[in-house]
């Protein structure tokens, strides 16, 4: 496989996208959109990880509130468990700024 090189803002905006698109959907796209965004994760400065915490956390609560599941059980478990592995690196990286 080639290697290729991306702009920072051009990795954001798939990101995003990815997650964005990937979020409540019930099929293989939602590990692919995970495992992309934490392996990438390190690439991302400050700002963008927050806009994409934001957008998790807030379908995470609008799910819980209105009592549905973001795809089958098995995903929205996924998604709670990137939300954490995302919140904790960034707390992480936070300790280590100080």
């Amino acid at each position: 496989m080639a290697d290729i090189t991306i702009s920072k803002d051009r990795l954001y905006m798939l990101t995003v996208s990815a997650l964005r698109y990937a979020l409540g959907r019930a099929s293989y796209i939602v590990g692919d959109t995970i495992q992309f965004i934490s392996d990438y994760w390190k690439y991302l400065d400050a700002g963008m990880r927050e806009v994409i915490l934001r957008d998790l956390g807030d379908e995470i609560r609008k799910a819980e509130e209105l009592k549905y599941k973001l795809g089958h059980d098995h995903d929205h478990n996924a998604w709670l468990r990137l939300r954490d592995e995302l919140t904790r690196r960034r707390e992480e990286g936070l300790r280590a700024e100080s």
